[in-house]
């Protein structure tokens, strides 16, 4: 050190300070890069340890102040508002935060509503990856439990209401799916208590999709559930992730249907326009041009020219009505709260 002391001696306060600041920063990169060693340090990190060392004390010996400790920085949680450290947070690749509470409470949501899975922001997944760490021990192990049955696009249950249990895929063949919790079978098409003969028609079941059919409402032909579209255009994705279009059930993208039915823009052109400030029936035209032009292009890529409106209105998202705030977006008129806007839209 004593040729380093040297050239310090050499210089005023002000830039032996500012040299000794950099060169301490620049060892606290270099000691950063190394990957810690289960046994003893290396040379090189003994060597940068011991050069850290030798300048503090020269600072100290000289008198100069050390440097004022790193303003914390902090982010603001995109879900509760508060603000939090790198370490209490979790950047979404959206680019977004998420306080680690928040965090593991839209993980525990999207566990009992299949709507919020994957859990997501700004339409983009949130690897697992970057929150197991986070959250408690508890709900690492429930999550992990429960990723199967949340990723597999055709779940199946038993059929005994008393358990219910999820069956998973390798307990499961074309006809028969065995409960590894109660021992049961289950017929794969049905769905009822396994049988060898062909299965019999669900009375209830048979009731509800003549009802949903004379409502003009449509079938998944992947998992068979009922789907109603209340607003937008006819591109369906159904919980299983199979879209389709909503005209004619088949396959997005490959049936001729317009991309929208004009009776049902131009029933919502006239819910938009009833609204408080919207203009009356005298706006409806204008707003179903305004709908024909831009809701496609909302559906392809999220609601993008959102903007907040102070007041209390229903959610189009959850259906839970919005006492202090809500989102409108500009292009197709859809409200959303805040949870809907970011990680159901």
């Amino acid at each position: 050190m004593a040729a380093q002391a040297d050239v310090f001696d050499g210089m005023d306060d002000l830039t032996a300070q500012m040299c000794i600041d950099l060169q301490l920063e620049d060892l606290a990169a270099v000691t950063g890069a190394f990957v810690p060693s289960a046994t003893s340090p290396s040379d090189a990190e003994v060597a940068l340890e011991l050069h850290r060392t030798e300048l503090k004390a020269y600072r100290a010996e000289r008198g100069l102040p050390e440097p004022p400790p790193a303003a914390v920085v902090r982010f603001k949680c995109e879900a509760c508002g508060d603000r939090f450290t790198d370490e209490e947070s979790v950047q979404t690749p959206c680019l977004h935060h998420y306080c680690n509470e928040c965090l593991e409470e839209l993980f525990l949501l999207s566990m009992r509503d299949r709507t919020l899975y994957p859990p997501r922001c700004c339409r983009q997944p949130i690897p697992w990856e970057e929150v197991r760490d986070v959250v408690s021990e508890e709900f690492k192990v429930s999550f992990e439990e429960k990723r199967e049955e949340l990723d597999d696009p055709s779940p199946m249950y038993c059929h005994d209401k008393r358990c219910s249990k999820y069956v998973k895929p390798d307990a499961r063949d074309t006809t028969s799916a065995t409960c590894s919790n109660c021992h049961r079978m289950t017929c794969t098409l049905c769905k009822q208590e396994i049988h060898w003969s062909a299965c019999p028609e669900d009375e209830e079941v048979k009731k509800m999709r003549e009802y949903a059919k004379k409502e003009g409402n449509q079938e998944c032909t992947r998992c068979h559930q009922l789907v109603e579209l209340a607003l937008g255009c006819n591109h369906i994705t159904c919980l299983c992730k199979h879209e389709f279009c909503y005209g004619c059930g088949i396959e997005w993208k490959h049936c001729e249907c317009r991309v929208w039915d004009e009776d049902r823009l131009l029933a919502r052109a006239d819910n938009v326009a009833n609204r408080p400030g919207m203009g009356g029936a005298a706006a409806a035209p204008a707003i179903a041009e305004q709908l024909r032009r831009d809701h496609q292009d909302c559906d392809d890529h999220g609601h993008q020219r959102m903007v907040s409106e102070r007041g209390s209105h229903l959610c189009e998202g959850c259906q839970q009505v919005q006492p202090l705030f809500y989102y409108r977006c500009r292009a197709c008129h859809t409200v959303l709260c805040r949870r809907c806007r970011r990680n159901r839209a």
